[in-house]
């Protein structure tokens, strides 16, 4: 019998639905649904995406719809992509309340399902919200993971190849620390 691979990401902003895309166009999932406080939003970018799918170059079909917290009860990866943008001068750090109260609510959600594959956390401040979500929801750590540095890795790669001329697929480097402005080059 054929198992579905089953990714819900909370979020619909540019984050998850650039997520969603990835998924897509890397055939990596069959199934993606997307839940955002914002329904109409995620009703939206779901929409726009599943008309990508009749596009897409990469020859990969995934069925993409906005859903309900419900849909985690079979679902086998969980992204997080909520939170807000950014503010001039802000750090991800100055995000943390508001990320709380955000993760809260979710997690409230959480609660009422029944949830038992692995959870991405990319809802800054990353680190911390992935911990908090993982404590509130009593789950074991090898089942929740954050993105961490890996998008300060992925910008030194990509500075490292314009000053070297190399291939960024030639390069390794990668950061250490927390995923903002604590991070560090090794």
């Amino acid at each position: 019998m054929f198992k579905t691979r089953k990714v819900v990401i909370v979020g619909a902003g540019h984050v998850g639905s650039h997520v969603a895309l990835a998924l897509i166009q890397s055939g990596e999932a069959d199934d993606i649904v997307l839940i955002d406080i914002l329904k109409e939003k995620a009703a939206a970018q779901a929409l726009d995406l599943d008309d990508c799918v009749s596009g897409a170059l990469c020859g990969h079909d995934a069925k993409i719809r906005a859903g309900e917290y419900s849909e985690l009860n079979d679902a086998d990866i969980l992204v997080m992509a909520f939170g807000r943008s950014r503010r001039p001068g802000e750090t991800r750090l100055d995000m943390f309340d508001d990320s709380i109260k955000m993760a809260n609510e979710v997690i409230s959600h959480l609660k009422q399902v029944d949830f038992k594959g692995i959870m991405i956390s990319i809802s800054n401040p990353a680190d911390i919200i992935c911990e908090h979500i993982r404590r509130q929801m009593q789950w074991d750590s090898h089942r929740c993971f954050c993105t961490g540095t890996s998008l300060e890795s992925y910008r030194l790669l990509r500075v490292l190849s314009a000053a070297t001329g190399y291939s960024r697929k030639s390069i390794q480097a990668f950061c250490m620390g927390e995923h903002g402005n604590s991070s560090f080059v090794v």
